[in-house]
């Protein structure tokens, strides 16, 4: 498999990706060659597709037709506008689960690889942690059939190996969705939701507890709010969003309350399982400013707090 992309170090060229390109016999059962374009060469019709989904969000927005409150809804939005099917076009979308794609791999922790900017291709060579790499791409005759040499060798220099060196750290992220005790914490110990890890026994205990989700209905990307302990010990009222849900259980991440009625997003993701039982009601969001500020009814907000018997968080 030849490959061509861009040499951005954060998707294509860099340690963790040629990790990859080295264990591609095991993961994908064929060789890879992967090769990058000089920098501001690496355009192509992708980022033309992106211009287009991202001028359509936009114009949609300051429409007030579209609030992008959630992945989810984005593409919602992008399969009815911009999904497409005729004899010589076609755009299509594909919405990818959370655990379709595995992203915690330990193994694939390797210690930065000198000189990386000025390669400009590399392949794997059946050993995992170990490529073959050189400056220039080169597609001759020579070099498509592996022969010894190369009919550009002026410019084109020889393949030569290169060891990758697993790291000694590697402590991974957990990734907070793929498990209903990861507890993310808060950006202070004033009135947010305390740190809490929910053991297995906790989390049998409040699905028993709870009443059916279908009973419930909240769906994932709903705005609402809930009552929480906060690190001193006292119930408030917080919002945030279903981002989601395992049984009886939902993973909100929480705002952060600017005034009355108007929320951001923490510099810090705040997210948390809850059970259905902690869950006031669901809020609708007004609209979303400029800034990035989410507006929500105020009165609403107040009305359900003075019912819950609750303060504000």
């Amino acid at each position: 498999m030849v490959i061509f992309s861009d040499g951005c170090s954060s998707q294509y060229k860099s340690r963790t990706p040629f990790a990859d390109v080295s264990f591609a016999e095991k993961d994908v059962q064929c060789s890879i060659e992967r090769n990058y374009f000089g920098s501001r060469h690496g355009k192509g019709p992708c980022d033309g597709e992106g211009g287009v989904i991202k001028a359509a969000l936009s114009r949609a927005v300051k429409n007030q037709e579209f609030i992008p409150t959630c992945p989810q809804a984005v593409y919602d939005f992008c399969q009815k506008s911009l999904a497409k099917s005729t004899n010589s076009f076609r755009r299509t979308f594909y919405w990818t689960e959370t655990g379709d794609i595995q992203r915690d791999r330990p193994s694939r922790v390797v210690k930065t690889v000198k000189g990386t900017r000025k390669l400009h291709s590399v392949r794997s060579t059946g050993e995992v942690y170990a490529l073959q790499s050189r400056d220039l791409s080169c597609y001759c005759i020579l070099c498509l059939s592996d022969a010894t040499g190369c009919e550009n060798q002026r410019w084109v220099d020889s393949w030569r190996m290169l060891k990758l060196s697993p790291s000694t750290n590697t402590n991974t992220v957990v990734n907070s969705e793929s498990a209903p005790d990861a507890r993310l914490e808060s950006d202070n110990q004033t009135d947010q939701p305390c740190e809490h890890v929910m053991e297995t026994d906790a989390i049998e205990s409040c699905i028993s507890d709870t009443q059916p989700v279908g009973s419930s209905g909240f769906h994932v990307c709903d705005f609402i709010l809930v009552r929480v302990e906060s690190a001193r010990g006292r119930p408030l009222m917080f919002l945030g969003q279903i981002v989601h849900k395992d049984g009886n259980l939902f993973q909100v991440k929480f705002m952060k309350r600017v005034s009355d009625g108007k929320y951001i997003w923490p510099t810090r993701e705040d997210v948390s399982w809850v059970p259905t039982t902690e869950i006031i009601s669901a809020i609708s969001l007004k609209s979303l400013t400029n800034r990035e500020h989410f507006l929500f009814d105020s009165d609403k907000i107040k009305a359900a707090a003075e019912v819950a018997e609750l303060d504000l968080g």
